[in-house]
């Protein structure tokens, strides 16, 4: 994952599961004031363009990524709720395949 390396993540949450998933990342990680989440396209698009120019909003970003992830990835809560998640939807998707 881009965030165990302080790759600071843009993403819209929109229609897509990987938006909610930065965004609940970054919630976890309280780092939400980056300013990495989009309210829409055209947001999106900004703040991506923003973060490729500014090496200081870059590097502030990787910085604080890098100090807060653990939570992430040295949570064994975390870790369970992936994985109930992905069971569950393994269970619907064979539930409708047959």
């Amino acid at each position: 994952m881009a965030l165990a390396v302080g790759a600071p993540v843009v993403s819209w949450t929109g229609p897509m599961i990987s938006g909610r998933t930065a965004q609940s990342c970054y919630e976890r990680m309280g780092v939400m004031d980056l300013g990495l989440i989009a309210k829409d396209w055209d947001d999106y698009v900004k703040i991506a363009v923003r973060v490729a120019n500014d090496k200081q909003l870059r590097e502030t970003a990787r910085k604080r990524i890098i100090e807060t992830c653990d939570v992430l990835f040295a949570n064994e809560k975390v870790i369970d709720e992936m994985a109930e998640w992905i069971e569950e939807k393994v269970k619907k998707s064979l539930v409708f395949s047959h």
